[in-house]
């Protein structure tokens, strides 16, 4: 049996004795002069050694009185947001008038139900989908002779003095019947205000459209025109939300637009660019697999919010 050797002295048990040959020398810290702090060592016969005092033009500045410099290589450059790829795409749309939409000058038609009358034109939003002129002209009142009127204007709420324009026709009566109107193009939100929207629905007006033309990032300013209609008395499932379609709005954005109109129980009218109707639509900012994809879910969006259910599944299971 091995004898447990004995410990020299001096030596403690908690801390053993160390080699003199681990004790390593001191270090000897030679310090190297950097001479860019956001770059590498460039070493001193270098003779693109920048001087004292400049930046390389490749490098950034951390200076905030200097303002940093683009990247020159594209590749290097940040992504594109929605709306950016949206306004560099507006340049690939041209109207090629397709089907022009309503013809300018007063108009007056009716049949034994309804009449279609137009009592003003002219926008001054400029819209790149639009053929309405700029100039606004406002036209006499026609004689109202049915009780359904639908009024065409592209823009009437941008018209001056519209309200008194509104209250005009909500007094009016025909074989002593009030009379029901409906904007058949929709309203622009810039235009609404609280006092329009309830005069809108003292007048009798129905089946409100709300045009959401451009970016999903409008929907503050949607919500707030959505919120004023239905302060004024109207409902949900009174509205309808109109999305122009097939544009340089791509159908990804679309998609979160109708999403978010799921979300406010309003139904949606998809309006195609250059007004064309389908079944003869041509694909111009979307292909054709993305039109007839997008009818089909408005057309699903629509059926949930008018009955609550997808009455399809109805005839396909034979649900009572």
């Amino acid at each position: 049996m091995l004898q447990p050797q004995p410990l020299p002295p001096g030596h403690n048990r908690q801390r053993p004795i160390q080699h003199p040959r681990t004790v390593l020398p001191p270090r000897k810290r030679i310090p190297l002069r950097r001479i860019w702090r956001h770059s590498t060592y460039i070493p001193r016969h270098n003779p693109n050694l920048p001087l004292p005092g400049k930046l390389p033009p490749h490098l950034p500045s951390h200076n905030p009185r200097i303002s940093p410099t683009p990247p020159a290589n594209p590749t290097n450059q940040q992504p594109l947001t929605s709306e950016e790829r949206n306004l560099r795409k507006m340049s690939e749309f041209e109207k090629k008038g397709i089907t022009r939409s309503y013809s300018t000058g007063p108009y007056n038609k009716m049949n034994d139900t309804e009449q279609w009358i137009r009592l003003s034109q002219g926008c001054p939003n400029n819209c790149d989908f639009c053929y309405e002129p700029s100039k606004r002209i406002q036209f006499p009142f026609p004689l109202i002779e049915r009780n359904k009127v639908k009024i065409m204007d592209m823009n009437l709420l941008s018209q001056k003095e519209v309200i008194y324009t509104i209250k005009h026709l909500g007094g009016i009566k025909v074989d002593n019947k009030v009379v029901y109107y409906e904007l058949v193009c929709g309203i622009d939100h810039r235009f609404l205000y609280p006092e329009i929207a309830e005069a809108l629905k003292i007048s009798r007006f129905i089946k409100i459209r709300l045009a959401w033309d451009f970016a999903f990032t409008d929907q503050y300013k949607l919500r707030k025109a959505y919120k004023q209609l239905l302060k004024a008395g109207y409902r949900p499932r009174d509205l309808t939300i109109f999305m122009i379609c097939n544009w340089k709005i791509s159908y990804e954005e679309c998609l979160k637009k109708l999403y978010l109109c799921a979300i406010w129980s309003v139904k949606v009218a998809d309006c195609y660019f250059d007004g064309q109707l389908s079944p003869n639509i041509e694909p111009i900012g979307w292909t054709a697999d993305q039109i007839k994809d997008f009818r089909k879910r408005v057309r699903k969006h629509n059926q949930l919010i008018n009955f609550g259910i997808d009455p399809e599944l109805r005839e396909e299971y034979n649900c009572q």
